[in-house]
């Protein structure tokens, strides 16, 4: 019997670079020239509010749910990336659906359609942190490109310097509210004009509850301490969410209700209290230097009560309640462009 050669240091190197490399540096690094197919989903359910008049228990209607899902396909190409960002890039909207559905009714987000077949381009203004888009493709008309966001890449949930497994940071703020709200709100942006009520959802309400997550919402994220177990390379970042607090929306609602030209009740102080809890995991291919997939789910619960000086049906003055109980659901995949 011969006695085993061991191989030599550059075969032996060679052999170790073709086994899968787990816990990578997580950072935003794609290939200058790739290309990027994202398929961006998202799913919220809200129970028919439970509502109460002045100080009586909440009574449950028992109706059916409310549910919007939406769903985007995008490519993005990216010419120039440094430094953790794409510098020059196109992204392209492939395919779109945007539902609300209730009661056994369904619906379309007709600004979803607007995008389809619509392609921008994000180009760095000289010295200066923001981007100048250009619609390469489709129509321009109700599109808002100006405000279509930036980061669908989930770069914000990234760390700014190297962690070890079981380490912990928090993502907050724009960052945090485009990778998870972005995909849903460029729909509502491609809003046209004759859908009243869906460009007064955008403009009032959607708007003022983008304000506030974009100064308060965080998610603690942590590197699993699990990536050696994984099939492939990559490596899995555990997010979890629990937020609470107290808004006073007065002004908000009684601007929606003053352009929806509803004059059948005033608004008196109106507080919105919510209860969020959600956990989810984003896996990170440093292979590639993107994100591969993002599985996130979290319970809501919703609260407003408001005092009513008029009210429909000449009702006496009284304090309202209203409570939804509700699922969000975002389920993100990527891969590369073929």
């Amino acid at each position: 019997m011969k006695p085993l050669i061991a191989p030599p240091p550059v075969l032996l190197v060679a052999l170790l670079s073709l086994a899968p490399q787990h816990g990578g540096p997580l950072a935003f690094a794609p290939r200058a020239g790739s290309s990027v197919v994202k398929q961006l989903e998202f799913e919220l359910t809200m129970s028919e509010p439970a509502f109460a008049w002045d100080a009586g228990e909440l009574w449950n209607l028992g109706g059916p749910p409310l549910r919007l899902s939406t769903s985007l396909t995008l490519t993005d190409s990216y010419a120039s990336v440094s430094a953790g960002r794409p510098l020059d890039w196109m992204r392209r909207v492939d395919a779109t659906s945007g539902k609300f559905e209730h009661g056994g009714r369904r619906r379309d987000v007709v600004g979803f359609f607007s995008l389809l077949g619509c392609a921008v381009q994000f180009e760095r203004r000289k010295d200066e942190q923001q981007f100048a888009r250009t619609l390469a493709e489709g129509s321009a008309e109700d599109l808002h490109i100006e405000d279509w966001v930036e980061d669908l890449d989930l770069r914000g949930f990234l760390p700014e310097g190297e962690v070890k497994p079981g380490e912990k940071w928090i993502a907050h703020g724009r960052p945090v509210m485009d990778a998870l709200f972005g995909p849903s709100e460029m729909g509502f942006l491609g809003t046209p004009r004759d859908q009243r009520t869906e460009t007064l959802v955008r403009d009032v309400l959607l708007s003022r509850f983008r304000e506030l997550g974009d100064k308060g919402l965080e998610i603690e994220c942590a590197r699993s301490r699990s990536d050696e177990a994984l099939e492939q390379p990559g490596t899995k970042i555990e997010l979890l969410l629990e937020d609470k607090g107290v808004l006073d929306v007065t002004d908000t609602i009684n601007e929606f209700l003053q352009r929806m030209d509803s004059n059948t009740f005033d608004a008196g102080p109106v507080s919105m209290e919510w209860k969020v809890d959600g956990s989810g995991s984003l896996m990170w291919d440093p292979t590639q230097g993107r994100f591969e997939s993002l599985d996130f789910a979290a319970d809501l619960q919703l609260e407003f009560t408001c005092s009513l000086s008029a009210t429909p049906g000449g009702l006496r003055p009284g304090s309202l309640r209203l409570r939804s109980v509700g699922v969000g659901k975002w389920t993100y995949r990527a891969k590369s462009a073929e």
